[in-house]
């Protein structure tokens, strides 16, 4: 007989197996839903004419007849994952039931064994009522994360101007899954009694009508102390981290370090909760099935190994074996060789990435080593420099095309050969401690870069140049960097000779002002715009037709919000330190930012 439990126990007699279960099996559904997934979304993007689905565009996009069907296969897709974990679970705490413990294998083959039946007859109505049951199962897992990060203010927007709609779906949705939450034993019977979906939803009834709050009641409970505990590790671990970097004395950086720490520990969590919420709900469950049936004197079918043997599989089975072999193939082919079909042009998962302005130029002399190296310390994703040609025909990198205001020698980059240059001091200017620092040449910066940051390479023509283009593409493509770079230039002949020497370099063309369809341009894959003609508009036009769009130069702090907010793909600043911690905290919590501000004021 099962103890009066939470089900704590019937995860006990299997815990290894079932966490090695959730791991493999949840790795596989990675590998083979995540990708396909995302494959199919971004084809039905392109079928409605959509490169970047936006809060503006997305109802549009969604009641497109593509879109629907798309949704049905997704739903379709998700509900038998769901219910192959969930009968895998169902047979393994059967076996705990009876104290038997069972292998990683068996627990699969109770999974393959039962949606094996899920396509006889009826059987597959099963697949509607997982759909509708399992918000209920997870609910206070989606209102941990609206607590626990910051949604985006555009996605606030949205909610608020379909509130009504909203919370009209999403009560039908909770009144959907507690009326059916009757059915939920209908898997033990459809998997241990191998009962049809009828009769399995019949039985399921008559056995919960006595303890149906009970079971709701707790199912809620046990979410709340998962979502509790998660909470709460989250929070203390932060401020943990936090106090430590403070005790390190590391004060320039702690606001970054913090942020990030809590946007990485919090998908740790998320990660944590996909792997372990349904065993734990379902161990629940399962002993409130169990208890019941004992205590209405109900017999308990007898466990049994489940079997399979690959050559009496009919042809059927064999081909959909075949097929999701094909299917994981395909994946790791798309993961690893045509990554870029994989990247999600979706408004609500973009990330902002920050470019050093000239290096980390409030802190160290503009394009040079130490200001690169100092990008590098302070979190930038990218760093941009300018380049420009000695008469001698080098590439360096270097703003004006005068040398006088950063080495103080009054004369043009055209008329001095490189010997000359690699003599000056770039660095004294900024301050005495950056005495001797030199004007690198670009190829010296790309080895610096290679591995650490991705570079922002802008062309500044003069009209002395000899071959400018040539030269800085095969400088590129010397040191195998064509994917960890663009090439940017407010001259548009520029970037078009750039593609037309090798189309695969990233160019991104540099405007002042965003007039007219600049976003057809066909040489530039994304645009480089001075923030304050930046809108929402601007940005949704030029990425739905799959341009990036990048911000210059933003330094004050609302400005940062704001193209945070818009979701430009990238900000340059000259403080690439501060643009991160803005694009960090933008994950956290507005009261987890005032107490780290309110410690780091009290404790300066």
């Amino acid at each position: 007989m099962l103890k009066k439990s939470l089900g704590l126990e019937l995860i006990k007699t299997n815990f290894k197996s079932i966490a090695l279960f959730e791991i493999i099996y949840k790795f596989i559904v990675v590998l083979l839903f995540a990708p396909s997934t995302i494959v199919i979304l971004n084809f039905s993007m392109k079928l409605n004419g959509m490169n970047y689905l936006s809060y503006d565009n997305i109802e549009s996009f969604i009641t497109k007849p593509t879109s629907i069907l798309m949704l049905a296969f997704f739903l379709i897709g998700f509900a038998i994952f769901v219910i192959f974990e969930i009968t895998a679970l169902v047979g393994c705490y059967h076996a705990s039931y009876y104290k038997i413990s069972v292998s990683v294998r068996d627990i699969f083959r109770f999974g393959i064994i039962s949606c094996a039946k899920l396509f006889k007859g009826v059987n597959i109505f099963l697949l509607l009522l997982i759909i509708f049951i399992f918000p209920l199962l997870i609910a206070t897992q989606f209102v941990q994360i609206a607590y626990l990060i910051k949604l985006p203010n555009i996605l606030l927007n949205f909610i608020n101007s379909n509130r009504n709609r909203l919370v009209f779906f999403t009560g039908l949705i909770i009144l959907f899954s507690i009326i059916l939450m009757r059915l939920i034993y209908a898997f033990y019977y459809f998997c241990i009694e191998n009962c049809n979906i009828k009769s399995a939803c019949d039985k399921s009834m008559n056995l919960i009508r006595n303890d149906y709050t009970k079971t709701v009641f707790g199912l809620i409970l046990w979410n709340l102390v998962i979502s509790i505990v998660n909470s709460l590790f989250l929070i203390l671990s932060v401020l943990i981290i936090f106090n430590f970097g403070k005790a390190l004395g590391v004060n320039e950086v702690i606001g970054v370090v913090t942020f990030n720490s809590y946007r990485l520990i919090f998908i740790l969590l998320v990660g944590v909760s996909i792997l372990f919420t349904l065993p734990i709900v379902f161990a629940y469950i399962s002993s409130c099935y169990f208890n019941q049936k004992e205590d209405i004197g109900e017999i308990i079918y007898n466990y049994k190994k489940p079997k399979i043997v690959l050559r009496k599989l009919k042809l059927a089975k064999k081909i959909y074996i075949f097929i999701a072999v094909v299917l994981i193939l395909n994946n790791f082919y798309l993961l690893f060789f045509e990554g870029n079909s994989l990247d999600l042009k979706v408004e609500l998962f973009h990330k902002t990435s920050i470019t050093a302005h000239r290096g980390d130029s409030a802190n160290a002399p503009e394009n040079t080593i130490i200001a690169i190296e100092s990008a590098i310390n302070h979190f930038a994703d990218w760093v941009e420099i300018d380049l420009q040609q000695t008469k001698d025909g080098e590439i360096i990198v270097m703003h004006d095309s005068n040398l006088r205001r950063t080495t103080g020698v009054n004369k043009y980059i055209w008329d001095v050969n490189f010997d000359e240059v690699k003599t000056l001091d770039a660095g004294k200017w900024f301050g005495e401690e950056f005495s001797g620092e030199r004007i690198p040449t670009l190829d010296e910066v790309i080895k610096l870069a290679k591995g650490k940051i991705k570079l922002n390479i802008e062309l500044k023509p003069t009209g002395h140049e000899k071959g400018l283009e040539d030269a800085v593409v095969n400088i590129i493509k010397n040191n195998n960097f064509e994917s960890d770079c663009v090439v940017t230039s407010l001259k548009y002949d520029i970037i078009k000779r750039i593609k037309q020497i090798d189309p695969d370099i990233k160019t991104i063309y540099v405007t002042t002002l965003a007039y007219g369809k600049i976003a057809v341009l066909p040489y530039a894959d994304g645009f480089s715009v001075e923030h304050s003609f930046i809108t929402k508009r601007l940005v949704n036009t030029i990425k739905n037709k799959g341009k990036d769009v990048y911000a210059w130069t933003v330094n004050n702090e609302a400005d940062l919000v704001k193209m945070i907010n818009l979701g430009v793909d990238n900000i340059i600043t000259d403080d690439p330190l501060k643009a991160k911690e803005m694009v960090y905290s933008n994950y956290a919590p507005d009261k987890l930012i005032e107490l780290v501000n309110y410690k780091f004021r009290i404790n300066k």
